[in-house]
């Protein structure tokens, strides 16, 4: 599922909170993917999105760049906490192999 930044914005009505065009809400998500795509970094990036957006397999993005089996699985990890980090939640080490993040609870 994707949406198609490139195509024409037909106007009329308005779409979401606040009276914003389907336009505006369009340009905001951009944005908001470009500082997250920014703030994992150009190497981590690209597999972030490819797996995570593009539904491509992790096996498939390794043979793409050479890497070793179970190495994109690494790159991955860095991505999602680097990522994690930038929308300010902080790891959560368990003794199970499982990783999650989580953020402080307000008030």
């Amino acid at each position: 599922m994707g949406v198609d930044l490139t195509a024409p914005v037909v106007s009329g009505g308005s779409w979401g909170h606040g009276g914003d065009s389907i336009s505006d809400i369009a340009v905001a998500a951009r944005q908001r993917l470009s500082r997250a795509m920014a703030a994992m970094g150009p190497g981590l990036s690209d597999i972030a999105f490819e797996v995570c957006s593009d539904l491509q397999s992790l096996e498939r993005g390794e043979a793409q760049r050479g890497w070793s089996k179970r190495s994109g699985r690494v790159v991955l990890m860095l991505a999602l906490d680097r990522l994690a980090a930038h929308y300010g939640m902080k790891a959560v080490r368990h003794t199970a192999p499982i990783r999650a993040w989580s953020m402080e609870q307000e008030g």
